[in-house]
């Protein structure tokens, strides 16, 4: 690490250093609610319905506000790194739209369920459709299916897809 920070501040990138020293974020595969969707070799298995209610269940502090919150921060954040004809928001719904190589994410976000639940979807031409609910534990909205954010795996994939890092 020591090296690193060395060769960082030889190139002028002295600027990195303090993001390095600081500690990482547990990735999802990791952390102890999805570590429970792992077998014995590492291959995910179905998560526990009890899991999944639990997680379906923990919006009780989220409301439908919170999620159309969530959805204006992800617009200004898409807007801010790839424009704005190409990030809208419209009818409670942000699209990206990243030309036919790509194809286009859409966000939106309903209430649903008893009791009523606010979820996010994700419609994404790499991982398909997902709905997230509110994990008041990691204050983030989180598949009930498995475990995975929201924003960590929309980063992910857009990183991937364009090489670019929205700053979510």
């Amino acid at each position: 690490m020591l090296l690193l920070l060395r060769r960082l501040s030889q190139h002028g990138l002295a600027q990195l250093a303090p993001a390095l020293r600081r500690p990482a974020r547990v990735p999802p595969a990791m952390h102890p609610a999805i570590a429970v969707a792992l077998g014995p070799l590492g291959v995910p298995r179905e998560q526990p319905a009890a899991f999944r209610r639990a997680l379906a269940t923990a919006g009780g502090g989220s409301t439908r506000a919170d999620a159309d919150a969530e959805l204006r921060r992800i617009h200004v954040a898409l807007a801010d790194a790839f424009g704005e004809d190409k990030a809208t928001l419209a009818d409670g719904r942000v699209q990206l739209d990243l030309g036919p190589s790509i194809g286009y994410y859409s966000i939106s976000s309903e209430v649903s369920g008893r009791p009523a639940v606010p979820k996010i979807l994700l419609t994404s031409p790499v991982s398909g459709a997902r709905w997230y609910v509110w994990d008041a534990p990691n204050e983030s909205w989180s598949s009930p299916d498995d475990g995975h954010h929201l924003v960590e795996l929309f980063v992910r994939e857009l990183m991937h897809s364009t090489a670019r890092y929205v700053n979510l």
